[in-house]
């Protein structure tokens, strides 16, 4: 990183030898010191997320030709600067026609909103806004609409199941399993919904075969498949843990999502974010993660000529139980077709390197930003990402914004600047916030 340097000092024009560094180089190095390459990104469009220590600007485009998907992994440890990243990332992407949706597990980017004007959506106990987790949504494909009636059975399969490991995992026998698989599927023909996508209305007004349009029917609720539950012996554990998640069980933190969907008409707007942070933190946030990260999914899949991105911060949450694992995944492997950026956020590296989803969010993620990682990681970071031992030290000792951003083939050491008027947006630093605040 002092290629410029030592390069002056090989002319008449140096008086000042660097003496204090000596390093073995491969080939390869001594390649990336020839004064007319430099390497880096070859993005020429997109959004501008920083510059290189010799101070070019860095462009960035996930939807550059040459990649095979537009996902994106961010890891950092905690205080290295990825929620800043992504926000630089996110409200530059607004300026060229991307539209972004974050699900916040911490109340990051409230001001950020404020200052953009967009939707900031809470999911609590207190909030007006809720989301079902059996909503079923129209997909788009080849000029005919579906109702995609088989992604919302595996999702509302992945939530059912996650709350019942949540107090007892042995009541999952595979017989059990099988059962409630089948009830959601019998609920969900109680309600007279099928891949038609008339079903999903009282009274359609358009039977057009890419247009449909009427009143909304309301959909099952997770109280309605608890009653269904109940009819079967094999099922009365499973429906009385169950029933602690609907509003039958009287706490009203763990009944958020037993409901109907109230969240309409936001999708007009560039960048939109549903925080998870005013629910249990133990139990019901990392339900909550999966829930909005599923249903803002459904939602965006719809219209394909549309760039999106859907940023999910503390992925590694997502990682602990398997079903939801397993939509993590295949949502990044799918993102392409609808054409969504997946971007997968965490400090939790060592967790994608325990279940094989977690590998398999990696293999489908042309981009990997690397911010400053724990000493503890490194090697496994250092094999997974075929890092230079230069690259792996750098990682170990960057300064709060400084990381590497590797693009297939394309990397780059980068610096995330923002102008003073993003700064204000950006910070979540609270002596920084009440210091603004003083200053208005």
């Amino acid at each position: 990183m002092r290629q410029l340097e030592a390069y002056i000092n090989a002319t008449p024009l140096g008086d000042n030898v660097p003496r204090d560094v000596y390093q073995d180089l491969e080939s390869s190095n001594i390649a990336d010191m020839f004064p007319f390459g430099t390497g880096g990104l070859r993005h020429k469009t997109g959004v501008i997320i920083g510059h290189d220590p010799q101070g070019n600007i860095i462009f960035y485009n996930c939807w550059h030709p040459t990649h095979e998907n537009y996902n994106i992994v961010i890891f950092g440890r905690s205080g290295s600067g990825k929620s800043y990243l992504v926000k630089l990332l996110t409200a530059r992407s607004v300026l060229i026609d991307i539209m972004t949706v974050v699900i916040d597990p911490e109340r990051e980017y409230e001001n950020l909103m404020v200052g953009l004007g967009c939707p900031y959506i809470s999911l609590s106990p207190d909030s007006k806004d809720s989301l079902n987790i059996f909503d079923v949504d129209l997909v788009d494909e080849d000029g005919v609409l579906r109702a995609d009636l088989d992604d919302a059975i595996k999702a509302v399969q992945a939530v059912v199941f996650r709350m019942i490991r949540v107090y007892d995992e042995s009541v999952l026998t595979g017989q059990v399993k099988v059962m409630i698989l089948e009830k959601i599927k019998e609920l969900y023909k109680c309600f007279g919904i099928t891949e038609d996508p008339q079903s999903l209305y009282e009274n359609p007004t358009n039977t057009d075969i890419i247009n449909v349009s009427g009143i909304r029917k309301k959909m099952p609720q997770l109280s309605d498949l608890v009653n269904l539950m109940r009819q079967e012996p094999e099922l009365e554990d499973a429906a009385r843990i169950l029933a602690t998640f609907t509003k039958e069980g009287g706490t009203p933190s763990s009944a958020v999502f037993d409901c109907q969907s109230t969240v309409e008409d936001i999708w007009k707007y560039p960048m939109v974010a549903f925080s998870v942070a005013g629910l249990d933190e133990e139990i019901m946030r990392p339900i909550g993660l999966f829930v909005a990260t599923r249903w803002v999914w459904n939602k965006l899949s719809r219209d394909r000529r549309k760039r999106k991105r859907i940023v999910v911060d503390e992925a590694q949450t997502m990682m602990d139980t398997p079903e939801t694992a397993k939509w993590l995944e295949d949502s990044f492997r799918r993102s392409r077709k609808r054409n969504i950026s997946m971007c997968a956020c965490t400090q939790g590296f060592e967790v994608f390197l325990r279940v094989n989803e977690g590998m398999g969010i990696l293999k489908n993620a042309t981009t990997k930003m690397l911010l400053k990682q724990e000493a503890i990681d490194i090697d496994a970071i250092r094999e997974k990402f075929s890092l230079s031992d230069g690259e792996a030290e750098f990682l170990l000792t960057a300064p709060k914004g400084w990381g590497i951003i590797k693009a297939n083939e394309d990397a780059s050491v980068f610096y995330g600047e923002a102008t003073e008027r993003e700064h204000r947006m950006f910070t979540s630093d609270p002596n920084e916030l009440a210091e603004l605040c003083r200053r208005g």
